[in-house]
């Protein structure tokens, strides 16, 4: 089911408060709650932490950092984020430019200081201490949630993002430092008086082209990204396997040996990060400690190469080489657009301390200390990695050092499959993308994911990769133009989301500005030479997967609104009852025939009052055994007990939106016009479940399905109790029986919308017990009483599940025999095409509804399944 809103269902306290109310609708004894545990809807894949469910496994994060468990994580993503960075010193220096083949003192000292101020300034100033503090959005990171964090800010309806309910001056001023706050500081940062920069910032143009903007950025870097997920692991890898050359010069299986890798490496994914970055942890760890007590040996034998701190042979280098120097110095920063987007599987903070702790002086170590020995060594240039080991090419060192290097390269591809899986699973969630299954891996964070579709669409994709380029040396010339692309579009939805989201004044987005984008500008220059060497294969796999996904955005939106379209109001379809005002719902059958005026002032309207129909009942005359059913306020919530222990009178007030009180009972028969002509609609006793995933029915109380329509339409018969049925994942891993159902009447004597909450280590299973439940939780309305004899009857009645199934075909095009209508017929064959052959081929797999209703019996599954189609024209 898709993940969609109801009312106020992500608030937790408002849960906890409906506990009470829930067990007092005659809900499932102990024993039947205790019966229907989370196991039984828990994945099939491998569940790290799953035994336990403690306190932080019910947040889906822990509820406290401690210093233990950040340490522990910072520990084990080094085995999942670093591979990339730490490898690069097998390749930095010895890929720089250089006048000749043996390098000057001065280009050595130019090279290395190079490194050293482009891996600080990117790595540590601009991710370290910018974007993981400001670019996170609900603890997952990367292009996506920049975009999410802005369009929340703006209002902006992103597939299944509901929009903010706060403006945007509820920004992060308001929240942390107060409106009050006139220090010098505040009122330079958020631009308090600045009237000019506000005008431009909310002009009506200027807000209409941000959203563009930023969905532009950010499908663009999501595509940059994929493109880096099939190099990363093909250059990794092969250059890996090459090394076995080294030792036997006559090994010739590199490719062949390569791709058996790839194949192991991505069936491991299914074990989920926590479980690789533990095993792959050691290994990188000890290949970042041989790497520091080598740098450490050659700077201690050769002390004057830290003279390269000095930015001064960094500017000096970058005017003798120009700026075309910076496409191999960037090098020494790949995988850091990918450690941002890993973000969700570790978190922060564990990032920040390893990255800064631990990785980042290992490597400026590693890296003038190979610097230091090629002032002795400049012959060594082409190999300066191996001819640095202390002992030489034969020691003992370099036989370690090659086995942990020919494994680190390998894992080094780890970082961007991860990243892939947190920035398509936050893809997934706005809309953007296929709703493909997402396997949550573990119950205390829930940015550890595993998508399998995708797992084998990049191996397939690595696997001809490798295929294609054969070598490693073929594909190092087609690296760093996607890096440098990702990083000037992170730095520019940067700039939007401190504007907007942050409400800052332009004194900060400038100096960001000013800092990063034209040193990002200048290594997106250099790279594009790279082009006629190989740098096209990553455009071109960005083109695909930024036309795929716009695609699918587009045509998303355009179902979207064909569903509000197709929307129907109550009191359009059943037209011969009349809007009026408030009325009562009297629990438990108990009715309050003596208190006209209720507490809140409201006056109760007769049934006479609330309908019309084609009977003799008079106005002023209620049927014996009838009653009034209540109205929902337009946003969905539920009036809380005035008692804790009983349920009391409900009443629901009046609002804009006037509801439609509609009373179809057996003895009030209500006209429907059908093909068949006009006929009375009939009730008969039973239940019908409709499972809809309909955003629009969900959020407004006083709107139906157009599939509800067509059956009762076609059918003129429906249930005595009619049940509209969506599903809403939220942010706890599990979610216990008496809080899973949601549920509350509509404006349709005998109909009820529901919400069946799932946490997201679940699976979205209807089996006979939930069902149970969802009966059980209906029968505590006192309106049941009037329908059914007997209250505990509810759970007997035969149950109907009827699924909503979506058929999405190209809208016709109306032309004539004009040459300008001719000419729109080819672009309309192309839509067509891709809507029907290609949209709705994989809407129809994705959106599948066939497996999550499970019957008793399987002899009955036709007999209480019904599946309804329709299709919709977009």
């Amino acid at each position: 089911m898709d993940h969609v809103a109801f009312g106020d269902v992500d608030d937790v306290s408002r849960r906890q408060q409906q506990r009470a109310q829930l067990q007092n609708q005659n809900a499932l004894s102990i024993d039947e709650e205790a019966s229907i545990s989370s196991a039984s809807y828990n994945s099939e894949y491998p569940v790290e932490g799953s035994a336990n469910h403690d306190e932080s496994s019910q947040t889906g994060r822990p509820s406290k950092q401690s210093w233990r468990y950040v340490l522990f994580a910072a520990y084990t993503s080094l085995g999942a984020i670093y591979g990339d960075l730490g490898t690069s010193p097998l390749y930095v220096l010895s890929s720089m430019s250089y006048a000749s083949d043996v390098p000057s003192e001065k280009e050595i000292f130019g090279a290395v200081s190079l490194v050293f101020y482009l891996f600080t300034i990117i790595v540590i100033f601009k991710y370290v201490l910018i974007v993981l503090f400001y670019g996170p959005y609900e603890g997952e990171g990367g292009q996506v949630a920049i975009y999410a964090k802005i369009a929340k800010s703006l209002n902006v309806e992103s597939g299944h993002l509901a929009p903010s309910r706060s403006a945007i001056s509820n920004s992060l001023y308001h929240d942390q430092n107060g409106e009050n706050s006139k220090s010098l500081w505040h009122k330079i940062m958020y631009c308090e008086g600045w009237n000019g920069f506000q005008r431009i910032k909310n002009h009506p143009l200027v807000l209409k082209m941000i959203p563009k903007v930023i969905l532009v950025c950010c499908f663009l870097g999501c595509s940059f990204v994929v493109s880096d997920g099939l190099l990363t692991p093909t250059t990794s890898v092969l250059s890996a396997i090459a090394g076995i050359k080294v030792a036997q010069p006559s090994f010739d299986k590199v490719l062949l040996v390569s791709e058996i890798v790839f194949v192991l490496l991505f069936i491991a994914q299914k074990f989920g990060s926590f479980k690789l970055s533990f095993v792959f942890a050691p290994i990188v760890f000890l290949w970042l400690l041989g790497l520091f007590m080598c740098g450490v040996y050659n700077i201690s034998h050769n002390p004057r190469i830290l003279k390269a701190f000095s930015p001064y042979y960094a500017i000096q280098y970058l005017k003798e080489g120009n700026f075309d120097v910076l496409s191999s110095a960037m090098l020494c920063i790949t995988g850091t657009e990918a450690m941002f987007a890993d973000v969700g599987h570790f978190g922060r903070l564990p990032i920040q301390l390893a990255l800064t702790f631990f990785v980042y002086p290992v490597l400026m170590t590693c890296y003038f200390g190979q610097a230091s020995f090629l002032l002795s060594h400049p012959s060594s240039i082409s190999n300066i990695f191996y001819t640095s080991l202390p002992g030489g090419t034969n020691g003992a060192v370099f036989w370690i050092m090659f086995v942990l290097a020919t494994l680190a390269t390998i894992i080094a591809s780890q970082a961007l499959i991860l990243g892939v899986f947190s920035i398509f699973s936050q893809l997934i969630t706005l809309g953007f993308f296929p709703s493909c299954s997402v396997i949550h891996v573990s119950s205390s964070h829930s940015g550890k994911v595993f998508i399998p579709v995708l797992n084998w669409l990049l191996m397939i994709g690595v696997i001809c990769t490798a295929a294609g380029f054969k070598s490693s040396n073929n594909i190092t010339a087609a690296y760093g133009l996607g890096i440098s692309i990702d990083f000037i579009l992170t730095s520019a939805l940067l700039i939007i989301c401190m504007i907007y989201s942050f409400n800052w004044g332009p004194l900060v987005p400038l100096l960001y500005l000013a800092v990063f984008i034209p040193l990002e500008t200048l290594m997106v220059v250099a790279n594009l030479k790279k082009i006629e060497h190989g740098a096209w294969f990553p455009l071109i796999m960005a083109f695909i997967s930024f036309s795929f996904l716009y695609f699918w955005k587009w045509a998303g939106s355009k179902l979207m609104d064909r569903e509000l379209s197709a929307t129907i109001k109550v009191h359009d379809f059943y037209k011969e009852f009349k809007d009026k005002t408030s009325f009562e719902v009297q629990p438990n059958g108990e009715n309050d025939e003596n208190n006209e005026n209720n507490e809140n002032g409201f006056f109760n309207n007769s049934i006479a009052d609330q309908f019309e129909s084609n009977t003799n009942t008079k106005d002023d005359i209620i049927e014996e055994g009838t009653g009034v059913m209540g109205k929902v306020p337009v946003d969905g919530t539920l009036i809380e007990d005035i008692e804790g222990n009983n349920r009391m009178n409900k009443v629901y007030s009046k609002s804009s939106y006037d509801l439609v009180s509609c009373y179809l009972g057996s003895k009030n028969l209500v006209k429907l016009k059908s093909r068949y002509g006009s006929l009375d609609l009939q009730r008969h006793e039973g239940i019908a479940l409709l499972y809809s995933d309909s955003n629009y029915f969900s959020n407004d109380s006083n709107s139906l399905p157009q599939i509800y329509a067509r059956l009762v339409s076609c059918f003129q018969s429906i249930p005595s109790i009619f049940v509209f049925v969506v599903t809403k994942i939220i942010s706890e891993p599990y979610v216990s029986p008496s809080e899973r159902i949601i549920i509350e009447p509509i404006s349709i004597r005998g109909h009820y919308r529901c919400c069946v909450c799932f946490g997201f280590m679940e699976r979205i299973m209807f089996d006979p017990k939930l069902t149970k439940m969802i009966l059980k939780a209906i029968s505590g309305y006192s309106e049941v009483c009037s329908i059914i004899e007997n209250i505990d009857n509810v759970v007997s009645l035969p149950v109907l599940h009827i699924v909503e199934k979506k058929t999405i075909r190209c809208a016709k095009l109306e032309t004539s025999d004009s040459w300008k209508d001719k000419c729109l017929r080819v672009p309309w064959k192309v839509r067509q095409f891709l809507i029907n052959y290609v949209y709705s081929s994989i809407y129809s797999v994705v959106e599948n509804r066939l497996k999550v209703i499970a019957i008793d019996n399987d002899d009955d599954d036709c007999n209480k399944k019904l599946y309804v189609g329709e299709v919709f024209r977009i």
